[in-house]
């Protein structure tokens, strides 16, 4: 296969000709309903052939032998602007190979002459086809997670012939000039505090929950190019900080790199800010991960259950989250304040915030705004805390003890 930079390097040899080239993918789903979208791009019309290699296996363009048994595979092509321009399910034995246990030509394969500009092939199981026209349209066993279950189990990559195939997937791209590693829309990014999913903030904690991640903790993470903080890296699961300097931007690629080897992609929307309060059950709702600041000098933890107790009225409150946005240089005192400014209420009453900024000696992910209390504020065993950073609130139903 022909890579990126070897491309790149080879148009600027030539003086700015391009060079069309063969470009191989492969991997396995996690579930039925899984998608991999695959992005390549034409420098002048140019014949392409998109083609599986999973259902029968067999030598693809980089020269590796493939393994039989994968899925049933669909192929969609979409356009630059996202609307749909060929599927195919079955190409039959006159394009592909027949699997040799069962004699079916199943795999699926476009050819198409096109026009240059950018297009996106997408691969689905079998039966989950694209909805409409348009790819904003999805497909039609979005979030249906395993709909190829067996009648006597619960497990995917079921079918007829015979009830057993693996998640195994293989892409060709054949006479594109670039082309990108598959995209997965189904990867879960989490705000590690709130656990919703959406657009990060710089400084943010998030979570990429992968069931195929098998607990190498020699993981790195790129955000457009830039390294994130690892926190955490194990099955199933890594832990990582968007980058401090992040600016606003759609679209932008998220890699997860085992050394060298490029594992997963997804996109991910950076917004300026996307701030969410840690809780004491780990779930992004009910008691905010607070410290009480005691008048005699020291903390607690604040909380209706003990060894927790009640934060009292004209006292300060230490409240922890991520996602807050970027920060400032360290002043003379050394503390990182937030760039944004940072609002807070309890029980919907306004209440002044006294510092706002990263945790000292912590990852930047890691926020601490300090809050007073009011003295004519709500008291009660679960007041709701809401804070803002600039026009972005906290997550609702997180609450904090106050007597």
């Amino acid at each position: 296969m022909l890579q990126a930079d070897c491309y790149i390097m080879l148009a600027f040899l030539a003086g700015g000709q391009t060079f069309a080239a063969d470009f191989s993918y492969a991997g396995n789903f996690s579930q039925d309903d899984d998608v991999r979208t695959f992005n390549f791009s034409l420098s002048q019309p140019s014949k392409v052939i998109i083609q599986t290699l999973s259902y029968a296996g067999g030598m693809n363009s980089a020269g590796t032998k493939l393994p039989r048994g994968g899925f049933d595979p669909t192929l969609s092509l979409f356009d630059a602007n996202g609307a749909l321009v060929a599927v195919n399910r079955d190409a039959g034995c006159g394009k592909v190979a027949p699997d040799l246990v069962t004699s079916q030509c199943w795999d699926a394969y476009i050819e198409l002459q096109l026009p240059a500009g950018t297009w996106s092939a997408v691969l689905t199981q079998s039966e989950n086809v694209a909805n409409g026209p348009n790819l904003s349209d999805s497909f039609a066993y979005d979030g249906a997670g395993n709909f190829t279950a067996g009648p006597t189990e619960q497990r995917g990559f079921w079918d007829f012939f015979p009830d057993r195939r693996t998640p195994f997937w293989a892409v060709d791209i054949r006479g594109a000039d670039l082309s990108g590693p598959p995209l997965d829309s189904k990867l879960h990014i989490v705000n590690g505090a709130s656990f919703m999913e959406g657009a990060a903030g710089p400084n943010t904690i998030l979570s990429l929950i992968d069931s195929q991640l098998n607990g190498d903790s020699n993981l790195t993470v790129s955000i457009d190019g830039i390294n994130a903080e690892v926190l955490y890296a194990g099955a199933s699961q890594v832990n990582f900080v968007t980058p401090p300097q992040m600016t606003t931007m759609t679209g932008l690629k998220l890699n997860v790199w085992r050394g060298q080897n490029l594992l997963r992609t997804t996109l991910i929307d950076i917004v300026d800010a996307s701030p969410a309060l840690f809780t004491a059950t780990q779930t992004g709702a009910g008691q905010a991960a607070v410290l009480n600041i005691l008048t005699s000098g020291g903390v607690a933890f604040n909380g209706s259950v003990a060894p927790a107790i009640a934060a009292k009225r004209g006292t300060y409150l230490a409240v922890f989250g991520t996602g807050f946005g970027r920060a400032m240089l360290p002043g003379a005192d050394g503390l990182a304040r937030l760039e944004q400014p940072v609002t807070a209420t309890l029980g919907g009453v306004p209440a002044q915030v006294v510092f706002a900024g990263l945790a000292p000696n912590s990852t930047s992910g890691l926020q601490q705004i300090n809050i007073l209390i009011p003295d004519d504020g709500p008291v009660g065993p679960a007041v709701s805390i809401r804070l803002r950073a600039g026009p972005y609130s906290t997550q609702a139903g997180t609450t904090v003890s106050i007597e």
